[in-house]
């Protein structure tokens, strides 16, 4: 054989062996997929490195996502983004208007009840309301006690409890209750039942009158008579301007004294019985809080009067709102991810991954640096055909 055809074959030789062991050493990263075995023995190798080191990728995979891809300061990074917060609050505010247009199975206005009975339906929400709903007043009964006892609220004066009190809030509530508190007294003054008992007062005050004037008094005067003619000069009192004035200064003067009185008063007033504060207040909230009845009336208010009748009122509602969640999660970034565990649901994930899918993936992203490696494993067999030929003719002359 000449030396050209010795060269050429050498060089083929190399190629190949090189090409082929690069191939199968790239296909062995994904198969066999299961060991091979001849008898007892399994067959080196077997199964591929992946399929083999599947559990030990999962929990390196895991270990990098949760402790270098996805940290507290990123997600951090993520939630303050401008552009997120302006789409979550773009989302929200899309998401009310789909269901403030929803229709309701009465026809009338959506509530919130009509929006817990589309997402959870209504045998759901029912059985929340007859079974859960007093377990969640309990509960939020006693985080208010614990939070009545860790920050001292019981030695609170009540304007600082009641927001936004000050003088002229007193003096607009008592105008407003002397308004009705003496229409309403004028209203029976000048009813039937109202004169009844005018006449009733006046003849046991003619009755309790002692000597020669309750002896006159009772032959002269008829108690019904002056019942009739007390009823409209009473009534007339009632709605002159200066009674208003007077009895408005006087619950004023009581709302301002109430107002620097300490919760704890308040919630033993309450209480009625002289117990301590904080016993009157857990049986208020306990026993006396009609927690059912509460959330049944709360679930029938109408979405359009929570979110706001307006558009701009919705849409500040929905940026709000979006800001008030994203800021709660950035405050609690480490505990959201280590709440929801990243690393065991990546360490999952890739364990569920299919192995054939692995591989399309894989040679998907990097099919043409695979190809150029097989390709690099038979030039440098070829390579090393050619120097292992002119070897041997040095050796050979």
């Amino acid at each position: 054989m000449n030396v050209l055809a010795q060269l050429a074959l050498n060089m083929a030789v190399g190629a190949i062996v090189g090409g082929v062991t690069n191939f199968l050493a790239i296909r062995m990263l994904f198969r066999p997929r299961r060991p091979w075995r001849i008898g007892r023995w399994r067959v080196p190798l077997t199964p591929g490195l992946f399929p083999k080191r599947k559990d030990d990728i999962a929990a390196a995979l895991g270990e990098v996502v949760a402790g270098h891809l996805v940290t507290p300061d990123g997600l951090r990074g993520i939630l303050n983004d401008p552009a997120v917060r302006r789409a979550a609050a773009d989302r929200l505010y899309e998401w009310l208007e789909e269901n403030l247009s929803a229709a309701t199975p009465s026809g009338g206005e959506p509530s919130l009840h009509d929006l817990l009975c589309r997402w959870a339906g209504a045998d759901r929400v029912e059985n929340w309301l007859e079974h859960e709903a007093p377990a969640l007043g309990g509960k939020l009964a006693s985080a208010a006690l614990g939070a009545w006892r860790a920050n001292g609220w019981g030695n609170l004066p009540l304007r600082v409890a009641i927001p936004g009190w000050d003088d002229r809030t007193a003096g607009r509530l008592a105008d407003a209750a002397s308004g009705w508190l003496l229409g309403a007294l004028r209203e029976h003054i000048v009813s039937a039942e109202g004169r009844r008992l005018l006449g009733t007062l006046a003849g046991g005050l003619i009755a309790r009158t002692g000597g020669w004037a309750g002896l006159v008094a009772g032959l002269l005067v008829d108690g019904d008579k002056l019942a009739r003619r007390l009823a409209p000069a009473i009534a007339g009192l009632l709605e002159d301007e200066r009674t208003r004035s007077l009895v408005a200064d006087f619950l004023s003067a009581r709302m301002r004294e109430w107002a620097e009185r300490p919760l704890a008063e308040a919630a033993a007033w309450i209480a009625g019985d002289g117990g301590a504060p904080e016993e009157a207040l857990a049986r208020l909230l306990q026993e006396r809080v009609p927690w059912n009845g509460l959330f049944r009336g709360l679930l029938r208010l109408p979405l359009a009067r929570i979110a706001g009748e307006r558009e701009e009122d919705r849409r500040r509602l929905a940026e709000r709102a979006a800001a008030f969640a994203l800021d709660a999660a950035a405050r609690h970034a480490e505990d959201l991810l280590a709440g929801i565990r990243l690393r065991d649901i990546v360490i999952g994930q890739v364990k569920k991954f299919p192995e054939e899918r692995l591989e399309a993936v894989i040679v998907g992203l990097a099919g043409r640096e695979l190809r150029a490696i097989t390709w690099l494993g038979a030039l440098l067999g070829a390579v090393v055909g050619l120097l292992h030929t002119i070897l041997w003719l040095l050796l050979n002359r």
